[in-house]
């Protein structure tokens, strides 16, 4: 059982919106169990567009949480020990 974290520029990557993500990404996503994306993840993509720097990310500022799911992916919370 496989498990995978991208960090937010390859996750960006995955959902195509940005540029095509390498090939190997692209297999150790699709053969992962899991796919996690940190929900500092989010925040980075949110602060970002809001700021102009990564204006294509924009659209995933409302709709990442969906994105995410559509891809069978998982939102990996902030949480302490």
């Amino acid at each position: 059982m496989a498990s995978y974290l991208p960090d937010t520029h390859v996750w960006a990557w995955d959902l195509k919106i940005d540029r095509q993500p390498p090939a190997r990404i692209v297999a150790l996503i699709d053969d992962a169990d899991d796919v996690f994306v940190s929900v500092i993840s989010f925040y980075e993509i949110a602060q970002e567009a809001r700021l102009g720097k990564w204006s294509s990310m924009a659209p995933v500022v409302a709709e990442g949480p969906s994105a995410l799911k559509r891809q069978n992916g998982k939102i990996l919370d902030l949480t302490s020990p």
